[in-house]
């Protein structure tokens, strides 16, 4: 998405107050709920470019409807996520499925960070 930074500001300013009002005191709280790192939600907390699938977990996290934040850059409000009725939690299995995925993201993240250390360390030897 690319978009002047002020448009980033705004989204930025939303994603805070979403974040809080959705339970999550700090980053490292939606971190751990979506498997977004701490900087990267630095950088979308601050209005810097973020990836779309790093958006669409945060629009999931906070309760907003897919999309939302591209309204937000185009000046618009977000649309509230709508449970469809009888579902407003998810089931111990889909907990369960959720928070597989959510480690699978970390652990591949972890092993490219470390990959990524190994290939500086070979550069400098």
């Amino acid at each position: 998405m690319n978009r002047p930074r002020e448009d980033w500001l705004r989204l930025a300013s939303y994603v805070v107050s979403a974040r809080l009002a959705a339970g999550f005191k700090d980053r490292h709280a939606l971190s751990a709920a979506t498997g977004v790192t701490e900087r990267t939600l630095g950088k979308l907390e601050t209005g810097q470019r973020v990836s779309v699938e790093t958006i669409a977990l945060v629009e999931q996290a906070v309760g907003w409807k897919p999309d939302s934040a591209r309204t937000i850059l185009d000046g618009g409000e977000p649309s509230p996520a709508v449970q469809p009725e009888g579902h407003n939690v998810l089931t111990d299995d889909e907990l369960r499925i959720v928070e597989t995925y959510r480690q699978a993201i970390h652990d591949g993240r972890a092993r490219m960070e470390a990959e990524r250390g190994r290939q500086r360390n070979d550069q400098s030897a």
